[in-house]
């Protein structure tokens, strides 16, 4: 079979694989948020902007004296998130000519499966980890600085922000987490990686400046925020439900510390069983109970935390697995039972009880899609770039694409909390 027919089969194979409609239902595998988070595919197709409306407080009329009753009248009480274009992310997998030449389109299918699986699945981490972010992004900072400029060994301020980092991801440094510090010359590349010790090794591949300082904050290349700290990334829960009042405008709404536009924050109460038996006290009458669909989610070393607390009221969760695809624990509250869950990609020290009903993800095609709005599913790579292509450069490459919008349409059914 000549290069050309197979790049042709080829072309039909992935597209099926990645873009027909419903293909794209693993990508709640073994992600607890995602498989949470209800997904709507349609809003996006239905023009450039679109107002999400989320009602606040409803109309009010009511008097014992009918006089006042008749005269006085409220109207209801809504804000309207503002939604334009959604947050993109792009992935590649190329082909070299030898290997098109050398091969029947079955022995590169399998050749090459497993890899656009790999990428696919790697687009996919970096959502759920967004999902977890405040939309800037970073991988985490450095606490030491370890190695030389040529291979840096790095121990992040907080080790679980180890997960953060994958095999063979480009990382570059910036002084703010923000990216709107100091830009590092210096690129590298993840080697290896030692959850225990929250160390990162890695190797670099461009730039000769030297000058990663200890207290620079990680991002993978090319979502780093190039000017005035705006972020790369969709707005994800902690920004919906920030640590601190707020005082800023998110999608076209300015926020305060009201729980009806920015939910509820609590401090830590003695530990975190009682941290969230007090939270819930006061935010449970407005969550969705009869859907049971709430939970806490936790790191996984406070979730730890709260298994060992010495109070005989937690228990585990027959359920939870069942339900959220990972084991809970039970607190129980003024409103009843909560369960209590760990989520791989949380950072420690802080908690969060959701209301995952009042959460939604806007999608634009398929998570991820094969880019082929002008039936172009391959491309010819340009003669000696990209750079580590074989064959500097003869091939080709097919791309992925996939676009996201996180919102919240009850923020007061939501909280964060303490955990120390």
């Amino acid at each position: 079979m000549g290069a050309t027919a197979t790049v042709a089969a080829l072309g039909d194979y992935f597209v099926q694989r990645f873009n027909l409609a419903n293909r794209d239902a693993e990508y709640k595998k073994n992600r607890v948020t995602l498989a949470r988070l209800r997904r709507d595919a349609k809003r996006l197709t239905m023009g450039s902007a679109f107002y999400e409306t989320i009602r606040v407080a409803d109309a009010y009329s009511g008097s014992t004296d009918f006089t006042t009753g008749m005269s006085v009248y409220n109207v209801s009480q809504t804000f309207r998130w503002l939604v334009g274009t959604p947050f993109a992310q792009y992935g590649r997998l190329t082909f070299d000519g030898l290997l098109l030449k050398q091969n029947d389109t079955g022995t590169i299918i399998d050749l090459k499966s497993t890899e656009a699986d790999g990428v696919a699945n790697g687009m996919l981490d970096t959502i759920e980890r967004n999902v977890w972010q405040d939309g800037f992004g970073d991988l985490g900072q450095i606490s030491v600085l370890g190695g030389s400029a040529a291979v840096r060994v790095i121990t992040l301020t907080v080790a679980s922000d180890v997960y953060n980092f994958l095999r063979g991801m480009p990382v570059v440094f910036n002084a703010s987490r923000t990216g709107a510090g100091a830009n590092r010359v210096d690129i590298y590349v993840v080697t290896s990686l030692n959850p225990v010790t929250g160390q990162v090794t890695l190797t670099r591949t461009s730039g000769a400046g030297g000058d990663v300082a200890a207290n620079d904050f990680a991002f993978v290349q090319g979502t780093k925020d190039t000017a005035g700290g705006v972020a790369q990334y969709m707005p994800g829960i902690p920004q919906f439900i920030p640590a601190a009042d707020p005082a800023d405008t998110l999608y076209g709404v300015t926020r305060s510390g009201d729980p009806a536009i920015s939910g509820w924050r609590f401090p830590f109460e003695g530990s975190i069983n009682e941290t969230i038996q007090r939270a819930f006290s006061k935010m449970g009458r407005f969550v969705n109970r009869a859907a049971a669909n709430y939970c806490v989610c936790l790191s996984t070393n406070d979730w730890l935390t709260l298994s060992l607390e010495p109070q005989g009221q937690i228990v585990r969760d027959p359920t939870a697995m069942q339900r959220f695809g990972v084991d809970g624990l039970v607190v129980n509250t003024p409103y009843g039972p909560v369960t209590a869950i760990m989520i791989p990609q949380m950072r420690d020290g802080r908690g969060y009880i959701l209301d995952w009903t009042s959460w939604v993800l806007y999608t634009l095609g398929n998570l991820p899609h094969v880019i082929n709005d002008d039936g172009n599913v391959f491309l010819r790579l340009a003669p000696g770039s990209p750079t580590g292509n074989n064959l500097n450069g003869d091939g080709i490459e097919m791309r992925f694409r996939l676009w996201t919008v996180l919102l919240c349409n009850n923020p007061i059914s939501n909280s964060t909390f303490l955990t120390a």
